[in-house]
């Protein structure tokens, strides 16, 4: 009995898991996860463009706004 299994299939606490549940979530992984590294943003949205086949109706808009507001450059002191 797999617990992220049945969180995946929506499959219910009483309904024996078997071999269609794991291959169900495991498609279900492969075609809606995706892990990208916050270091390696322009890879990640290279990567996940190709993935989900998103296509930018502005020439490089995702590139000039990652560059040019980035959301993780918040103010904050040192460390010391």
């Amino acid at each position: 009995d797999n617990w992220m299994v049945r969180q995946l299939t929506g499959t219910m606490p009483w309904v024996p898991l078997n071999d269609s549940h794991l291959e169900r979530a495991k498609t279900l992984m492969r075609r809606k996860i995706f892990v990208g590294l916050l270091t390696e943003m322009d890879e990640t949205l290279r990567q996940l463009t190709w993935h989900f086949g998103w296509e930018e109706k502005t020439p490089y808009c995702a590139y000039n706004y990652l560059h040019d507001t980035p959301s993780n450059s918040n103010k904050h002191p040192g460390l010391q």
